[in-house]
């Protein structure tokens, strides 16, 4: 595109020049060609323009009216194809109707998604979706057929459970018939004799086992319970030996009930093989038929429409990617033909007027006094015609407008209103456009206020650290000479000592000591070296835990101990605790910490996130006021500090929870946004959540959160890898620019 707006504009200059060359040429034909030339170059570069806004056009309407919807209904087809497939399962499980209910409308939105799917492919002729959608329909036509006959078979106990079939229409007949033999020998047997007497005692002692045995199987049956089936195995081997005796005394018995207990016998080997099959076909993978065909047939047909559905939404994502790379690609050609066509009219626009102010300037000078009369209202002028060329057409033309200027003014009124509507459109674009560089301007002052606060950050780092260095020097000297004071101490006590051995009744001696209360120098002298000694120790440690918290000299990647960053953190803060103790407010601090390797990170800035969180943690607490009642509440503040490694990802979590008042929903939106505080005017800036969630997202790659409700205090999470990808810090510039 840029070669051919080069090579046209070469051409138009050719054309010029050799229009000047060529004196015989009427100035209209020399306007015409170097006017054409002009407008030719221009139609080529808005030609081209249009062809790159017409291509990034269609894709973006291709994303919009496409992509976005097939993605959109695809991923709503594959959550309701899941709906079928749960409530299916459910009601099969359960026999609820309302997973039905569930199904049926499941059912209804995802053929309507099916259907929004078909539309738009066919809309923009898109063969291969329309392929894949054509076998999600088959296969969805196979599946659709499933779930009526599964509901059938569930409501059908008969159909849909086998072993409870074949018990139902062939094992209880059977022990219905043994009962009744049962029955009848029992009613025939006479108890006269004693034989007779326990051998009655017998057949009941067998139809009370045989019952039992039933019952049983019945129970296992509904149940599937192992202790059924326990029972079972030791019913049917008592009852199977109280068979075996009844039949070794099957001499007493009678014609009749002999032939009842070779029923009993003859029944209950059928009622074994029955029961053995029974057991079988519960125990086996068909024990519901439902559920059989459910995980046979219908899952791995709804995995394959599953995975089409996965497929067209990965396809459309594909190809939004590659369209918007396109229409990005096109914008910035059509930017860049702009601006070069733009040059070369300018160019070829100067050389034009160079050749006007030659050729034409001069001749229409002559026609200037005229046209200044025209002007100052007089209509009568005319001007004098010199020649037969174009210059002559324009006097004789000139005359004949001022006959015709009466009827222009009419027409300019009309123009002027077209002028006014122009004009109209025109502030709107002006005001599209101050719309946008209040929006830059924003943009520049949000940068604005993260750099200030990168460098106030860095300038404390510094003043911090200078601070704990020459502290240090001080205190260091203090801490090697506490040693030797608290020997000499001991020395001259026990000079004095020694003194008050050796002249033990000097009065002057014995006076002194009791001006001085030697007594209680020698108790109070050691506490006093000793509470020394503690101060100068915790200077040591509030030294060291500014100089931990600033890190000055750590702007690369470090493996850091977070610990001792939470720790030197708390050192800092401690006055806030104390200060909240001192006031009623017991702040407590329970720390979790997990086993955490060194981690590579910023230390310098990751203590500023923590800082910043604890600060607020601390703040909240302090803040909390009297109850509705009027009570204070002094139920005491926790902050509470969770660390751990997780090992399968290789990050480390921090989590840094209160039980103050919470957060509402509305404004644990806007936290992390800059600018945005709780806070009275003038008590915070609004930065330092900001700041903090771009130092763990941008910086360490990680993730940092916030879970609150209202009444249930807020717990902060951070996140981030223990090994990083990046070796340096990048400049501060590139980090707010990211």
């Amino acid at each position: 595109m840029l070669n051919s707006i080069v090579r046209s504009f070469n051409s138009s200059i050719s054309n010029i020049l050799k229009i000047t060359k060529n004196r015989k040429i009427t100035i209209k034909n020399k306007l015409n060609l170097a006017f054409g030339s002009l407008i030719g170059v221009t139609f080529l570069i808005m030609g081209v323009n249009y062809w790159s806004s017409v291509q990034a056009t269609l894709n973006i309407n291709r994303t919009e009216e496409l992509r976005m919807p097939i993605a959109l209904s695809s991923s709503e087809a594959q959550s309701n194809l899941l709906k079928m497939l749960s409530n299916v399962r459910g009601y099969l499980v359960t026999g609820d109707t309302v997973f039905r209910q569930q199904y049926q409308e499941s059912r209804h939105a995802f053929e309507e998604n099916l259907y929004e799917m078909e539309q738009l492919f066919q809309r923009w002729n898109v063969p291969i979706q329309l392929e894949q959608l054509k076998n999600l329909r088959r296969f969805y036509e196979i599946w659709s057929e499933l779930p009526p006959y599964l509901f059938d078979l569930k409501d059908d106990r008969l159909k849909s459970e086998p072993g409870f079939r074949l018990w139902e229409q062939e094992g209880e007949l059977l022990a219905i018939h043994i009962l009744a033999n049962i029955d009848q020998i029992s009613q025939e047997q006479n108890p006269r004799f004693s034989s007779d007497l326990e051998l009655f005692q017998e057949t009941i002692s067998f139809k009370i086992l045989f019952s039992l045995l039933v019952a049983d199987i019945r129970n296992y049956i509904s149940t599937r319970e192992d202790e059924y089936r326990f029972d079972y195995t030791a019913h049917y081997r008592k009852s199977k030996a109280s068979l075996e005796n009844l039949q070794s005394r099957s001499y007493l018995l009678s014609q009749s009930q002999q032939e009842s207990l070779n029923d009993i016998i003859e029944g209950f080997t059928g009622i074994e093989v029955i029961i053995e099959n029974t057991v079988e076909i519960i125990e086996s993978d068909r024990y519901r038929e439902d559920l059989y065909i459910y995980q046979s047939k219908a899952e791995p047909i709804a995995k394959e429409m599953l995975i089409i559905l996965n497929y067209i939404v990965e396809t459309q994502k594909q190809q939004f990617r590659s369209e918007l790379t396109s229409g990005v690609s096109n914008l910035n050609s059509a930017q860049l033909q702009t601006l070069i066509g733009s040059l070369l009219i300018l160019i070829l626009g100067l050389i034009m007027t160079l050749i006007l102010q030659r050729k034409i300037s001069d001749p229409i000078q002559r026609l200037t006094e005229v046209t200044n009369s025209v002007i100052s209202g007089n209509l009568e002028v005319k001007a004098s015609v010199e020649s037969g060329d174009e210059i002559g057409i324009l006097a004789q033309t000139f005359n004949e407008m001022t006959d015709s200027l009466k009827l222009s003014l009419d027409t300019l009124e009309m123009y002027n209103k077209n002028l006014e509507s122009l004009v109209e459109e025109r502030t709107e674009e002006l005001r599209v456009k101050n719309t946008e560089l209040q929006l830059t301007l924003h943009n520049l002052k949000q940068t604005q206020s993260h750099l200030i606060q990168a460098e106030k950050m860095s300038s404390l780092g510094q003043m911090v650290a200078g601070i704990a260095h020459e502290i240090n020097n001080p205190i260091s000297f203090i801490q090697c000479n506490l040693s030797p004071l608290i020997t000499y101490c001991q020395d001259l006590l026990d000079l004095v000592q020694s003194y008050r051995d050796f002249y033990p009744d000097d009065m002057n001696i014995s006076k002194k000591i009791e001006e001085i209360d030697l007594e209680y120098i020698e108790e109070d002298l050691p506490k006093l070296v000793e509470s020394m000694e503690m101060g100068a120790n915790r200077i040591h440690d509030i030294v060291l835990s500014l100089k931990n918290f600033s890190r000055i000299d750590q702007a690369n990647l470090k493996e850091t101990d977070i610990h001792e960053g939470v720790e030197s953190t708390l050192l800092i803060l401690q006055h806030r605790l104390k200060s909240a103790s001192n006031q009623g407010r017991i702040i407590q601090i329970n720390k979790e910490y997990g086993d955490l390797p060194l981690v590579e990170c910023y230390p310098g800035e990751l203590n500023q996130v923590l800082m910043n969180i604890l600060a607020n943690g601390i703040d909240v607490l302090e803040s909390r006021v009297e109850g509705e009642n009027g009570n204070a509440d002094l139920e005491d503040g926790v902050l509470t500090i969770h660390t751990e490694y997780q090992e399968e990802t290789d990050r480390i979590s921090i989590q840094i929870q209160d039980n103050g008042p919470g957060i509402d929903a509305e404004t644990a939106k806007k936290i992390f946004d800059p600018f945005f505080t709780t806070k009275p005017v003038g008590e915070g800036t609004g930065l330092g959540l900001s700041i903090s969630y771009k130092i763990i997202t941008e910086h360490h790659q990680g993730m940092l959160k916030c879970y609150s409700e209202l009444g249930q205090g807020a717990r902060f999470e951070i996140e981030i890898p223990a090994h990083q990808s990046w070796t340096s810090l990048p400049h501060e510039d590139q980090r707010l620019s990211a």
